[in-house]
């Protein structure tokens, strides 16, 4: 961990609007076509950032973007400036809020799950960010596919995904009752492959777009938004859910989240 995280008197980013706020701001910014960028950052991303975590979650990340270990110094300078980028060009970002929607079923520390000020002034990085918490997709309001299609209404949509095929034999259009079209986000990913895919979404026709690209697509939502004027929302492992898939525990049948999954 670089020195420099190492000061107990670090200040972080702070929770500073209601999730249920930021609802209503993409519900808006949807009807009217107006661009808006939601990245969130979960402790694995906070982890990149900071080059923090041992080597078994180095290994992890390295397998992700096709790379043995021994190049995790080229996987994390290549994933850290996607994650930077995104950062920087992001009005509203998603941290773990205490708070929030897992309220009285998980308490993090600030340490392992936001991002220092001092971090943030090493990278010239001044953005005043909206700052919600990052469960905020796996809140009914917007995980619950039957809310979501509210919020929606009716409006074409594009999904960014690894599970692209298995969302479409979901149906995720008919629950939506919406045009959906898909790009197929491959993972693993090799690092090399993006600059073709950024390429493709170029093409996106939709007004907004959800996606869920692990690590190596962060920076799909700034994106998309600052070139595109899309409404994007980066919808992480809310995706898995819609796909059929519990990643989390959170979504199993029982779960606290199990309205995210659809079967």
């Amino acid at each position: 961990m670089h020195a420099h995280l190492k000061n107990n008197n670090m200040k972080y980013l702070e929770i500073n609007r209601n999730y249920k706020d930021i609802v209503n701001i993409i519900k808006e910014r949807i009807e009217t076509e107006t661009p808006f960028c939601f990245t969130r950052y979960g402790d694995g991303d906070i982890r990149i950032l900071n080059d923090a975590g041992p080597d078994k979650f180095r290994q992890k990340i390295c397998n992700l973007w096709g790379h043995g270990l021994a190049n995790w110094p080229v996987v994390y300078s290549k994933l850290r400036k996607i994650m930077l980028d995104s950062l920087k060009d992001s009005e509203f970002i998603g941290l773990f809020d205490n708070n929030g929607v897992l309220k009285s079923h998980m308490t993090v520390s600030k340490e392992t799950w936001s991002i220092s000020e001092d971090f943030l002034k090493l990278h010239n990085i001044n953005q005043d960010f909206q700052i919600c918490d990052h469960q905020l997709p796996r809140s009914k309001e917007i995980g619950d596919i039957k809310e979501f299609k509210k919020i929606l209404n009716g409006k074409d949509l594009h999904i960014i995904s690894p599970h692209a095929k298995r969302l479409k034999s979901n149906n995720i259009a008919n629950l939506l009752g919406s045009s959906v079209t898909y790009t197929e986000w491959p993972m693993p990913l090799s690092l090399e492959q993006r600059p073709q895919l950024f390429k493709k979404l170029d093409n996106i026709k939709e007004s907004v777009v959800i996606f869920g690209a692990a690590a190596g697509g962060k920076d799909i939502g700034s994106y998309l938004t600052n070139k595109h004027g899309k409404v994007c929302i980066d919808f992480g492992a809310t995706l898995d859910a819609w796909a059929g898939i519990s990643s989390r525990g959170w979504f199993k049948p029982g779960g606290v989240q199990s309205y995210c999954l659809i079967q």
